[in-house]
């Protein structure tokens, strides 16, 4: 008697159908290579300029080291970005990481990539224009039709016929697509675009982990792009608003593994890369020892920098000066208290042991004694505010380096703010400094004094003199001021950066 299959056993065969029909999409067998030219990724995204290389952007978009931001957070704003060169690789797979954040529950419009048969320009498709040829796959976040299905991800084909329908959302002319919530994410989402052999597979991540877990969100069959192609990028927003950012976008080209004819040919040339490559090490060898008697022979020809680890970044130069200003200044205010007070300073501590006066000094009065206990306050005052204007300069350099990305950034006046507050510390400062010059004037005319009516005058040979110490005194506060002034003008172009 033949027995009827069992629930458990038919669900496995459903299972295994559908499995092997999702497989037909993949691509293992294909050969994947890294396309650079189409790509960017976080960090070192954009250059000294601000601009992605390779890339051109436009309307509300600006890049920073760590992401492309296509939209702030601020109503009717649109942003786009297209790659300069012209893909024709044939199939392709695109992997972008991105970020869509906002205050409130929902937010608008959406996010859209592209590959299309000619650079897109501003306009009402997610920021980019109608009619393209090519795909588009759009991240959209606000719920046109009223069918509470948003956050919606779908791919929409356009052969630069047909106007895209945003009443419907779109859902009259998608290929597939899915519901998936990519707004305000613990890590930033992914989607995976692969179109190989004719057949076009969206995956995406929603960002739940830092460990990416794609999950195929749409699939099509018999698709057929253009032969070439852009890449772009492209947001927008309406009512609401949301900062559309993309962090990574890259691209690699799929290739169909090498006939049997093609092996040989590879092997060849595999072999012939390995002898330049050896070629190359030897004659690289021999030119750095023709260098190095050139050098010695000619020793007045060598560069300043052999290596480029010898050289110093400017800004760490005038960092390194003014420390080594400040290192001067200490040195000359511990020998100021070392002669004033007839104590001896410990280099390592900076701590002021009593040793007894030298023989042959001449006494103090009570009354100058107590001008020269105001006025070691008042340089050790000195010494702790250099340690803290150098300890404000180095917190603002670290700042203006580092710039800030992924995300809001602080409040734009925090930087000149901390500026203006080392300048009053500066100024407090060099009236400190007049101050104690005015009270060495003073304490020089009682020594005078005393010296003549004793007949004698106590002399220190290693003692400075109070035009060096005031002229030292002025010069390192003007560089001090210098370096504040340009670093505060550093962060404010950090500032402007991002808004």
């Amino acid at each position: 008697m033949r027995q009827s299959l069992s629930p458990v056993l038919l669900f496995l065969a459903v299972l295994v159908v559908a499995t092997g029909h999702v497989s037909c999409v993949e691509y293992d067998d294909g050969h994947r290579r890294f396309e650079y030219r189409h790509s960017f990724k976080a960090p070192g995204l954009a250059d000294k300029q601000g601009q992605v290389p390779c890339w051109t952007y436009g309307g509300s978009a600006m890049a920073s080291s760590d992401q492309l931001r296509l939209t702030p957070s601020i109503r009717s704003k649109t942003g786009m970005a297209w790659n300069k060169f012209s893909y024709d690789h044939g199939w392709f797979e695109v992997e972008a990481i991105f970020r869509v954040t906002g205050r409130g529950r929902v937010g608008a419009d959406g996010l859209a990539m592209w590959f299309t048969e000619k650079q897109g320009t501003e306009g009402p498709v997610f920021g980019s224009s109608d009619y393209w040829n090519g795909l588009g796959v759009f991240f959209d976040s606000f719920d046109n039709d009223g069918g509470q299905n948003n956050p919606y991800v779908l791919m929409v084909q356009n052969d630069g016929t047909k106007m895209y329908d945003h009443n419907s959302d779109g859902s009259t002319q998608a290929m597939g697509g899915c519901i998936r919530d990519f707004r305000n994410r613990p890590h930033p989402p992914r989607v995976l675009i692969t179109y190989y052999r004719n057949q076009l597979t969206l995956r995406i991540d929603q960002g739940t982990s830092a460990q990416p877990s794609y999950d195929v969100c749409a699939y099509a069959s018999n698709i057929k792009l253009p032969p070439s192609g852009y890449f772009g990028l492209s947001a927008a927003t309406g009512g609401l608003a949301d900062d559309h950012d993309v962090i990574s976008f890259k691209v690699s080209s799929i290739h169909d593994p090498l006939s049997a004819e093609q092996v040989p040919v590879v092997a060849a040339t595999q072999d012939s890369y390995k002898q330049y490559e050896d070629d190359y090490e030897k004659r690289s060898q021999e030119l750095d020892k023709q260098k190095e008697t050139f050098y010695k022979e000619n020793p007045d020809k060598k560069p300043q920098y052999a290596d480029e680890w010898d050289y110093e970044d400017p800004t760490d130069k005038k960092l390194r000066l003014i420390l080594e200003a400040q290192s001067e200044m200490t040195e000359h205010i511990r020998v100021l208290k070392k002669q004033l007070t007839g104590q001896a300073v410990a280099p390592a501590t900076g701590q002021l042991p009593p040793v007894p006066p030298p023989a042959g000094t001449a006494s103090v009065d009570p009354g100058t004694s107590a001008v020269l206990a105001d006025l070691q306050a008042k340089l050790t005052q000195i010494a702790v505010e250099q340690k803290a204007s150098a300890q404000k300069l180095i917190e603002i350099q670290t700042a203006a380096g580092t710039g800030g990305g992924g995300g809001a950034p602080g409040p734009a006046g925090q930087g000149q703010q901390e500026v203006n507050s080392l300048r009053d510390d500066l100024r407090v400062l060099q009236a400190s400094v007049q101050s104690v010059s005015r009270v060495l004037e003073s304490v020089k005319e009682t020594q005078r004094s005393g010296g003549a009516e004793q007949g004698q005058a106590a002399s220190d040979p290693s003692c400075v003199s109070m035009t060096s110490f005031v002229v030292i005194s002025v010069i390192h506060l003007a560089v001090v001021i210098g370096i504040a002034y340009f670093i505060g003008g550093m962060k404010k172009a950090a500032d402007k950066k991002f808004f």
